[in-house]
């Protein structure tokens, strides 16, 4: 998930002077140098092993280096690229159960201790250790040891080769050992660290005011030449989303995350604004559970399928920024098979398959029944959502016209995640957002996340088979197979890949969108007044002749 996929230690008396966070000049300025962004919730942990929150992991992504740097892919089948980033290079053995990676020697802590192979050997143990419990520790179970082999040389020793081995070594930022050796791990999720960091990356931690704002700043010992460009970087915590499009919009905020779609119309307007895409990797679906007997039935589902325009609600609904999704392997993705269609919009067939199916409207009330049991069900939202509440009363009025009666119903978030994990609900609208290593595991039979209740002997095999599979090659055609069979059986009526969309003030420039969305090229930024328009040149003067 994520994909999609991503601040910690202890040396106390390194923490600097706390900068102040409220601006220097008028409404609507903010400082040269500096960069406002407002987000939505502040940070749970200030520990990348502790953190759940999207905004903690974003943050650890600014203050601590992973060995490398994952780029986006250049095209259709191409798989994941990386470009050094503490590492300098890495060798893979010919055999696949070694990988070797030499170390930059300028990479110095925030206390001017440099970095070195027994951080990240220290990093491992952290990451696979159970008293941590790290939600990710799965993606080191193929590492059998990892060797401290000079002070900038690390080898990691594999147990197996397989499909994903440096996305898998890359995960997780690198920890300082000098500075972690206490508290022990069992107290990790219990600790402060946030006036007690030491860090490598771009950015410092200079000051929290939990529940107000965070803010970062440059990092003068950071190795690359020149970065960042920014001095400091203010992250507002504004829970109310539209206070945080208030502020964009007033200059108070330079940047905007995450758009909502019925505000993209009036952002585009705004002259001082800019906006920016990015695919995401994320797709929106509705989950059937397949524990009902109505759902069981794959054509029921199909048919649900077919009286759904999926285009018209990317192209209303979310005004157009992103593409249907035929899969849960989104189509951005290397291992996305193009042959790999949804169902077309059909409701005429999708009539003719309920009937098929034995779902009839023999007493004309406008909903079929089978057995005596009319095809009605709650369709749940999380409550807060406006376009997913948007989307399930689109999507009840769609189901309406073949039969089947959705009643939308808003559940709070804590209790629509309860929902989900117990079964207890007749079908969802949600979103998952898919990481660069394919993972459909999700959808086999034994796994908690699996929350339709979907089984099938075929697909469990393949995810297995794959996960086993020791180059992306080999992989390629088991997950070829894999989506094939969920677009058959279609537990999820898959809808929409969408696109994330930010407003960014025409004050900052070099911002683009990396694989980690926004803030991963935040140390390419710059702030300064929007470049001046350029002046016409003047119209043309013919020459006066010259005399006779």
């Amino acid at each position: 998930m994520r994909p999609a996929t991503p601040l910690l230690a202890l040396a106390a008396a390194l923490v600097p002077a706390v900068l102040p966070v409220s601006r220097e000049a008028g409404p609507g300025t903010v400082p040269a140098g500096t960069a406002v962004i407002a987000v939505g919730g502040d940070v749970d942990s200030f520990n990348p092993y502790t953190a759940a929150s999207t905004f903690a992991l974003d943050l650890a992504d600014l203050l601590f280096l992973t060995l490398l740097e994952e780029l986006p892919a250049q095209g259709p089948g191409e798989g994941p690229r990386f470009a050094p980033r503490l590492a300098r290079s890495w060798e893979i053995a010919s055999d696949g159960l070694s990988v070797t990676f030499h170390l930059r020697q300028d990479v110095r802590w925030s206390d001017g201790r440099p970095t070195t192979a027994e951080d990240v050997r220290f990093t491992w143990l952290t990451q696979k250790d159970p008293r941590l419990g790290w939600a990710d520790a799965d993606r080191k179970e193929a590492v059998q040891e990892v060797e401290a082999a000079g002070p900038y040389t690390v080898v990691f020793r594999l147990r197996r080769p397989g499909p994903f081995t440096l996305l898998d070594l890359n995960e997780g930022h690198i920890l300082p050992r000098h500075a972690l050796e206490t508290p022990p791990l069992e107290q990790w999720r219990r600790t402060d660290f946030s006036g007690r960091l030491v860090t490598n990356g771009p950015f410092r931690l200079a000051s929290w005011k939990p529940g107000e704002a965070v803010e970062l700043a440059r990092y003068e010992g950071y190795h690359e030449p020149g970065l960042p460009r920014l001095q400091r970087v203010v992250f507002r915590i504004v829970p109310d989303p539209a206070v945080r499009l208030r502020q964009t919009l007033s200059g108070e905020s330079d940047v905007l995350e995450g758009v909502p779609p019925e505000a993209i119309d009036r952002l585009e307007a705004e002259s001082s604004l800019r906006l920016i895409r990015f695919d995401q990797r994320m797709y929106t679906y509705v989950c059937w559970n397949l524990r009902r007997p109505a759902f069981a039935d794959p054509r029921v589902r199909r048919a649900l399928t077919m009286a759904l325009d999926r285009a018209e609600m990317l192209r209303v609904l979310a005004r157009g920024m992103g593409r249907p999704s035929a899969g849960p392997v989104v189509s951005s993705s290397w291992a996305a098979d193009p042959s790999v269609a949804a169902p077309p919009y059909d409701p005429a067939g999708a009539r003719r398959l309920l009937a098929e199916a034995g779902w009839r409207d023999a007493d004309r009330d406008g909903v079929v029944e089978k057995d005596g049991a009319a095809l009605r069900f709650d369709l749940e939202y999380n409550r807060g959502n406006t376009l997913r509440e948007a989307l399930a009363l689109r999507i009840a009025s769609q189901l309406a016209a073949v039969g089947a009666a959705a009643a939308p119903r808003a559940v709070e978030w804590a209790a629509f995640q309860s929902k989900h994990r117990e079964g207890d609900f007749d079908a969802f609208v949600a979103s998952r957002i898919a990481s660069s290593r394919v993972d459909l595991g999700s959808f086999t039979a034994q796994d908690p996340l699996n929350h339709a209740g979907y089984a099938d002997a075929e697909l469990d095999s393949l995810v297995s088979r794959a996960a086993a599979a020791q180059t992306l090659e080999l992989a390629r055609p088991l997950w070829a197979r894999a989506q094939a069979i969920l677009a058959r059986d279609l537990p999820f009526t898959f809808l929409f890949e969408q696109d994330r969309v930010y407003a960014v003030n025409r004050r900052l420039h070099g911002v683009s969108a990396g694989p980690l969305g926004l803030l991963g090229t935040l140390k390419e930024w710059s702030a300064g007044p929007p470049p001046a328009p350029p002046t016409p040149a003047p119209a043309a003067v013919p020459a006066p002749e010259a005399p006779r």
